[in-house]
């Protein structure tokens, strides 16, 4: 609220006066209905099924291309600064993954040859 409404607002009497106490009214109202439509809690501590292993993954061999598909950023007078950055970031998402991946035992390297 800026301070011209809030100035506006003590010079009629707005503030803490009686409408401030008509206010309150329907909230206390409020409180008073709707004991009735208490969610249920959930069993946390069920047993699950149990989970199927991830098929093997296989590191990307050019996690950029599909940044490099989508062009340039549109970004006035900073492409070539902005491509870097991004294929950066993505870059070393995909050797976060690879990591992940390898820590989990699910890691799948390429064949050779």
């Amino acid at each position: 609220m800026s301070a011209q409404r809030r100035n506006r607002k003590r010079s009629r009497g707005g503030g803490q006066g009686q409408q401030g106490q008509q206010g309150q009214q329907p909230n206390q109202q409020q409180g008073q209905r709707g004991h009735g439509n208490v969610p249920q809690a959930a069993d946390l501590w069920r047993a699950v099924p149990p989970v199927e292993l991830p098929e093997p993954i296989t590191p990307a061999v050019d996690p950029t291309a599909l940044l490099r598909s989508l062009g340039t950023p549109p970004l006035p007078g900073q492409q070539a600064v902005a491509d870097h950055y991004l294929a950066a970031v993505v870059e070393r998402s995909a050797h976060l993954a690879t990591a992940l991946a390898a820590a989990a035992d699910l890691l799948e390297l390429p064949a050779d040859g």
